[in-house]
């Protein structure tokens, strides 16, 4: 997920209907979750600090058809 202009943080929040786990990380992140960074059951959110709109920062899920939701901290 890329956001369109500077942030300050940002907030990942993994749906409540989701039924495997979200591996939140860099480009090099796993669906087993290696290189993960933070994993994320249904409805849990993780709030980061993240000021570098030229980086993105992935969400890949063990379970097919799994969302996420993101917001910013402008």
């Amino acid at each position: 997920m890329t956001f369109a202009s500077a942030t300050e943080s940002i907030i990942i929040t993994a749906d409540k209907d989701n039924t495997g786990l979200i591996f939140i990380g860099k480009s090099n992140v796993t669906n087993a979750g290696a290189n993960a960074f933070a994993p994320l059951n249904a409805s849990e959110a993780l709030i980061i600090e993240f000021d570098d709109v030229s980086n993105g920062i992935y969400a890949v899920s063990d379970t097919a058809s799994q969302n996420v939701w993101k917001g910013a901290l402008l």
